[in-house]
């Protein structure tokens, strides 16, 4: 209950503060590209429970799905897109997912349905990251960066490992890792 009320009061903040921000970033991508400025895409969370997960939208309209991790001169990405992935502020509108009760500050990225199929074949005890709010943040995107690029079942590792050692200090240094991610532009 404490995560969910201190989630909850951070990301309503976190998106008053950053409207501004959302709105500039929803007209640059509507003058940079054709298209929706939000990407909508359906996201498995807690639970196995599909939700909206919303986004700006970085890459062209109706780019080919695929597993492959999206990197640096993709085709995929606009040219808006290439400035907002590595400082991750496509992310921003996720605070309304927050604020909803549909994610959490911190846990396992919320999945893509066609991904989390894919992942519940390849990986034994997959479905065990469902325990958990899908999050704005988590270890392998802050000290997993490596592992995230080894493949899917070293980010599966990390995400065990913070279902297990969970707890509000944890979750504050994950948010202050996931800052230092973002200043140092280690994003995609």
């Amino acid at each position: 209950m404490q995560k969910r009320v201190f989630d909850f009061l951070l990301a309503l903040v976190l998106l008053i503060v950053s409207a501004p921000v959302i709105l500039i970033m929803a007209i640059a991508v509507k003058l940079d590209s054709t298209g929706p400025a939000f990407f909508m895409p359906l996201r498995v969370g807690r639970n196995g429970v599909t939700f909206r997960c919303y986004k700006i939208r970085t890459m062209v309209e109706g780019a080919p799905h695929s597993l492959k991790l999206i990197t640096k001169g993709d085709p995929r990405v606009t040219r808006v897109g290439a400035y907002l992935r590595p400082i991750h502020l496509d992310e921003l509108p996720q605070f309304w997912n927050i604020v909803r009760g549909d994610m959490s500050l911190v846990g396992p990225r919320p999945i893509d349905e066609h991904i989390a199929e894919v992942r519940k074949n390849q990986i034994r005890g997959y479905e065990r990251r469902y325990d958990l709010r899908p999050g704005l943040s988590g270890i392998p995107q802050t000290r997993g960066r490596l592992s995230m690029r080894r493949g899917p079942y070293s980010a599966h590792l990390l995400n065990l490992f913070y279902r297990r050692h969970q707890s509000f200090c944890f979750d504050c240094k994950i948010l202050w890792w996931t800052i230092w991610t973002i200043v140092d532009r280690r994003g995609i």
